[in-house]
């Protein structure tokens, strides 16, 4: 494999993955009713403790004295590791792009979620 990409071929930045994050809040390239859709849990799922939503894993997220809701997804191949994880309650997200193990991509997570 000469250039790793996500499913599809797709490759992204963190950049362009904060652009989208921003878009989501707005009726830019999704309705903000289909976005409401999207953000709802539908099927139950053990991954996270969590539900599941239209593309989107949706859970329960305790930092401190807060709960917020926690809404996003991960992924990988061959190596690389990604988290996108939105909290619409705060307009925060946190995106980590890594090189190595699923555990190290979800300790980068939690951290960079510790300093907001």
């Amino acid at each position: 494999m000469s250039i790793p990409t996500g499913g599809g071929g797709l490759y992204s930045t963190t950049q362009d993955l904060y652009l989208f994050d921003r878009a989501l809040y707005t009726d830019k390239i999704i309705n903000i009713a289909s976005v409401n859709l999207m953000h709802t849990p539908y099927i139950p799922s053990s991954q996270y403790s969590s539900s599941y939503g239209y593309g989107w894993f949706i859970a329960d997220d305790t930092f401190g004295d807060t709960n917020n809701r926690q809404i996003g997804h991960g992924g990988g191949i061959y190596g690389f590791r990604s988290e996108f994880n939105r909290y619409v309650d705060e307009d925060v997200v946190v995106i980590v792009l890594a090189k190595g193990v699923f555990s190290l991509c979800l300790n980068i997570k939690v951290l960079l979620r510790s300093f907001v």
